[in-house]
């Protein structure tokens, strides 16, 4: 474990608790419960745009901070991934941390496999399936309507989708 860890990742970590990808004494709740991100639950629910670095929590964490405090009423909640494989196992997580079966709140879609159901109400996607869905349904009517939308920073084809 380097010596120069950031200020924020010691506060957040709680400092030698910090398990840098090593097996953690930490349930799944506490581990959810240590991300920087967590301590702005309410907050983040109002924003637009949310900057953080990699492992804060931003794709893991939002999406379910949507659905406990309602918006799923209102449609499904998407998050994009850049590839297929961050996809699935984004969603694997959530699904865990949520305390479902993958495919049934939680679930994704990559080409060529579809591990969603009726019930699904975030949902994981590469950003050539989030694409694919604007050609179809313009409007993307399934979805969660806000007043601007929002999209990781790590993609490069969204901004396309905004223009359709």
């Amino acid at each position: 474990m380097p010596n120069d860890i950031p200020e924020w990742k010691k506060h957040a970590f709680g400092g030698n608790k910090a398990s840098y990808g090593k097996k953690t004494q930490l349930s799944i709740i506490e581990q959810r419960e240590s991300l920087p991100i967590f301590r702005l639950k309410e907050q983040l629910i109002q924003i637009l745009i949310v900057i953080g670095e990699t492992g804060s929590g931003k794709t893991t964490q939002i999406t379910q901070y949507l659905a406990e405090a309602g918006y799923t009423s209102r449609g499904k909640i998407g998050c994009t991934q850049p590839r297929r494989v961050a996809a699935m196992s984004v969603a694997k997580r959530v699904s865990e941390e949520f305390g479902c079966c993958l495919g049934q709140e939680v679930g994704y879609t990559i080409r060529f496999e579809d591990c969603t159901s009726p019930e699904t109400v975030i949902k994981y996607m590469t950003d050539g399936m989030l694409l694919r869905e604007c050609l179809i349904d313009p409007d993307l009517t399934q979805y969660l309507k806000t007043s601007h939308p929002l999209f990781p920073s790590h993609t490069t084809l969204n901004p396309a989708c905004l223009c359709l």
